[in-house]
């Protein structure tokens, strides 16, 4: 053993008076340890200050990032105040309402402030104050009078300022400061010179205050929301320090301008200290994020002393190792040496990485950017390419083109078919949810629906609303996955979902499908007339254009009430408003019942409304004059229900008719009535009656009998038996003719004379004139 050892002794040393063997050695020494060194010496004594710098800027850039978030949710917030502000609801009409009693008003302003409640995160309470004829009202969003006068003051303040909407802080005196923290306030109506009121949105200072503390993201920071006079209006502080926030105002409002960070020493602790702004209508508020370095720091502080140590312990292995494989790498290690110093340059990495670095964030930031934009805008620019390709202005691009525009749009063409579906909304005059008017929320709030549903069942689908209660859904999906059931399945969820939300009633029409571009144009084009099939019922209806028998039938469902056209008519002709109406309710329930469709009772609707107009011209009305240039076919053709289609015949085609008609006749009607009074007082003495004055003035005894009973006040032989009465009378006080004479004389026979003086005046005629005379 000693043997051994000896001998390999003498051949190290042998080995290492070679200059070669020595050479080689101290460079794979060098190679194993050295670099091992430096690098773990540059970690910790270098590194550490420029990742430190890199982790401050991180920090910053997260802290302008999370602010700027905020801040859009505050513009978010102005934004959708300032567009409720000029609600219709909210004109000055309101101000007249009884509130009280009206409480289908109430209910509508109640569910407003909710809606807008709803709107924000950030929104704990949303206020209506109105100072109306009968007091000052609140809506907090319910209905309250505002007894305290000094509350009533503080609203009118803010209402009449001449500041349409404005950030408040300001509590009214002696009342809950806490609740009136923070406010942002809305004169109503809109811009209104004379508002009589203002919409108030209470600020949630808990979520507000969540949000700030995202500013600090590290323990024992803090945070500060200064506004425009530098006074905190919001504060978080995890420093254990009490004056901290107050200290740190100051050192904030000492700030040069356009200094937006800084490191500011508290205690044992050195904070960095980032502030910025956030431009609030006529305000500018401040926020100011303060987080020790300590905490930013640290974990790179501990690695880079594991790197120093775990270096350490390279080099030792390195030497040892060295030493052991010197002895039998000493041969081929004279030509490894060579190409270890030809490619033994430096070259300055740690520049060229930064660079690198630099230019690599910024075409990230870019390219992020650009898809932001692109995200943002691709939904508009597919409805508009959809748009373009079912108008036909797309007609001569080729198919490779088209699905080449279409891969630039987001879709995934290849191997794809192409679904469309139309969805009809109906019943919105039945539905309690939204108001009869208010279309526009209906179509959105189906839309929304629309869009969450499908993200259960496809992957890409594009909608497109043609704002006409109606919208298109476009489903693109690879032809592996594509299952019509799926479709129908999906059809079925997003009926009863909008159907659960808005009350409204929804026909959905399926397309065919397809697998080429330049066919989309025809699936657009058969749904659209393929929901002419639904039965003109408000209820739901599936039309899948794919089930042929389907379609057959619907064409061989037709049917038209002849003998309730004519009732209808008769009954415009009476001028008899209510039971026009049950009638027109009955012609369409009777098309309905028979299981008609839209397109065909659309058509019936058309020849009843011609067959009005057609009775409008026989009365000598013309229609230009009555409906003042308007294309009623046109409106008619755009109706999709059968409550709106009956009131919109009633409304404006049938009053309107009759409403001119009774104007016309009632003049005419008048003439004839007083020309039959004067003949009654010029002939009464003469056998007359109904029949004879109704044939000498032209019009049928019916209609003379009701006119003049209704001029008069009194029916024609009431009317013609006083005045004969009133004759007599004067006859038997003022003369000595016989009173046989009187009888002929006022047109009556003797005794017929004697019954009736005596049933208008309980006596004979003799004994009147004897007390008449005795009196005088």
């Amino acid at each position: 053993m000693l043997g051994i050892l000896a001998n390999w002794m003498k051949g190290t040393k042998d080995n290492w008076r070679s200059r070669y063997y020595r050479k080689s050695f101290i460079i794979i020494l060098f190679i194993s340890a050295i670099p091992g060194i430096i690098v773990g010496s540059a970690i910790y004594f270098i590194g550490v200050k420029e990742v430190e710098n890199q982790l401050q800027n991180l920090h910053r850039t997260q802290i302008d990032t999370r602010a700027q978030h905020i801040n859009e949710q505050l513009d978010a917030l102005e934004n959708a105040l300032s567009y409720w502000a000029f609600e219709p609801r909210f004109s000055t009409d309101i101000v007249d309402v009884n509130f009280t009693f009206d409480f289908l008003e109430t209910r509508d302003i109640v569910r407003t402030l909710q809606t807008l409640e709803g709107s924000n995160p950030l929104v704990r309470n949303v206020e209506l104050f109105m100072d109306t004829d009968r007091g000052p009202v609140l809506f907090r969003p319910s209905f309250t009078l505002v007894e305290n006068q000094e509350l009533v003051e503080w609203y009118r303040g803010y209402a009449d300022s001449p500041r349409y909407i404005d950030w408040q802080t300001e509590s009214p005196e002696g009342i809950d400061s806490n609740y009136y923290s923070l406010m942002l306030m809305h004169s109503v109506p809109g811009v209104s010179r004379n508002p009589y009121g203002a919409l108030v949105v209470h600020l949630d200072v808990n979520a507000l205050m969540r949000h700030l503390e995202t500013l600090a993201p590290y323990e024992f920071g803090a945070t500060i929301l200064l506004n425009g006079n530098g006074e905190v209006l919001l504060s978080s502080n995890e420093t254990e320090l009490e004056y901290f926030i107050e200290d740190l105002t100051i050192e904030v409002a000492r700030l040069a301008e356009g200094e937006t960070s800084f490191q500011y020493e508290a205690g044992d602790e050195v904070y960095t200290v980032s502030t910025g702004s956030m431009a609030r209508l006529s305000d500018e508020w401040t926020y100011v994020s303060a987080a020790p370095i300590s905490s930013i720091t640290s974990p790179i502080l501990f690695i880079s002393q594991i790197v120093l140590a775990g270096s350490a312990g390279i080099v030792i292995i390195a030497f040892i190792f060295t030493w052991l494989a010197s002895r039998n790498i000493f041969k081929p290690i004279r030509r490894l040496s060579k190409k270890l110093s030809d490619e033994g340059h430096n070259h300055a990495p740690m520049n060229e990485l930064e660079i690198i670095e630099e230019r690599w964030e910024t075409l990230t930031n870019e390219r992020v950017s650009l898809q932001n934009k692109l995200s943002e805008q691709e939904p508009q620019l597919r409805e508009n390419f959809l748009h373009q390709l079912t108008k036909g202005y797309l007609y001569d691009s080729t198919e490779e083109s088209l699905r080449k525009r279409m891969s630039n749009f987001g879709w995934e063409v290849e191997e794809a078919v192409f679904i469309v579906i139309d969805l009809q909304l109906t019943g919105l005059y039945d539905s309690t949810t939204i108001d009869d008017q208010d279309e526009t929320v209906a179509i959105f709030s189906s839309m929304n629906i629309v869009q969450t549903t499908a993200d259960d069942y496809f992957s890409d689908i594009t909608l497109m609303n043609h704002y006409d209660l109606s919208l298109s859904v476009f489903i693109c999906v690879s032809r592996k996955e594509y299952n019509h059931h799926v479709v129908i399945h999906f059809s079925h969820d997003v009926m009863e979902k909008i159907n659960d939300l808005t009350e409204m009633k929804v026909t959905l029409t399926i397309s065919g499908i397809t697998d080429e571009v330049k066919q989309i144009p025809t699936l657009f084009e058969d749904v659209s007339h393929g929901k002419r099939y639904r039965k003109f019922e408000n209820k739901n209806q599936l039309i899948d254009l794919n089930n042929e028998e389907h379609n057959r039938v619907q064409e061989k469902r037709i049917y038209y009430p002849f003998e309730t056209e004519k009732e209808i008519i008769q009954s415009v002709r009476k001028g008899d408003l209510e039971d026009t109406e049950l009638l027109l309710e009955k012609f369409v329930n009777e098309m309905t019942v028979k299981g008609v469709s839209e397109m065909q009772i659309l058509p019936g609707m058309i020849q009843l409304y011609g067959k009005i107009q057609h009775e409008i011209l026989h009365t000598g009305i013309h229609p230009e004059h009555l409906f003042t240039g308007r294309n009623l076919l046109e409106e008619l053709q755009h109706i999709r229900e059968d409550r709106q289609m009956i009131d919109w015949m009633m409304n404006e085609v049938i009053r309107p008719f009759i409403r001119v008609m009774e104007g016309k006749l009632n003049l005419e009607t008048k003439r004839n009535v007083e020309e039959v009074v004067l003949y009654i007082h010029e002939h009464y003495h003469e056998d007359i009656s109904l029949e004879s004055c109704a044939e000498k003035i032209g019009v049928n005894p019916y209609t003379l009998s009701k006119s003049f009973k209704k001029i008069q006040g009194i029916n024609f032989i009431d009317y013609l038996t006083d005045l004969r009465m009133d004759e007599a009378k004067r006859l038997l006080a003022d003369t000595n003719m016989k009173i046989n004479d009187i009888a002929e004389q006022v047109g009556y026979r003797h005794t017929y004379f004697n019954r009736i003086f005596k049933k208008h005046y309980g006596m004979p005629p003799g004994q009147y004139r004897k007390m008449n005379r005795k009196n005088d």
